[in-house]
């Protein structure tokens, strides 16, 4: 990313590719199997089980695997990825590597500026006043 902005009405972003040309050409079949040779195990994680009762405990399992925030852990982790297991679920030969890394930063841009515009609303507002039992006089102020 060379080149980026979002407010709570629109986004712009600029990417240069790390990828040779040959790979940023890639597409259909061969991008599916690409992008399962080089990075199936950053976009799943093994499941992971807990014992009843006991936290402390816990196993990963050898078949079955999650792909919610596997990235950092952070919500947006999922709408980054959306094109990307969009993608794997039903491959088409006419996204490329190149397309496919565009969509996943357009996916993301639109998640923060639509984070964004409800971080200014009223309805955030609200919320957050009764999730933390805020109340306010009729001048404005805040009761204590």
């Amino acid at each position: 990313m060379t080149d980026w902005s979002y407010d709570t009405c629109k986004y712009s972003y600029r990417f240069t590719s790390q990828y040779s040309a040959e790979e940023e050409e890639l597409s259909g079949i061969r991008l599916l199997k690409y992008l399962v040779n080089n990075y199936w195990h950053t976009l799943f994680k093994p499941r992971t089980y807990y014992l009843k009762g006991n936290f402390k405990k816990q196993r990963k399992s050898r078949v079955l695997t999650d792909s919610s925030c596997v990235l950092t852990g952070y919500c947006a982790d999922d709408d980054i990825l959306k094109p990307i297991y969009h993608f794997l679920n039903s491959p088409d030969n006419d996204t490329t590597l190149y397309d496919l890394m565009d969509k996943c930063l357009d996916s993301f841009f639109k998640s923060c500026r639509d984070d964004m515009k409800y971080q200014c609303s009223e309805e955030c507002f609200e919320e957050s006043c009764e999730a933390n039992r805020y109340e306010f006089l009729e001048n404005g102020k805040m009761y204590n």
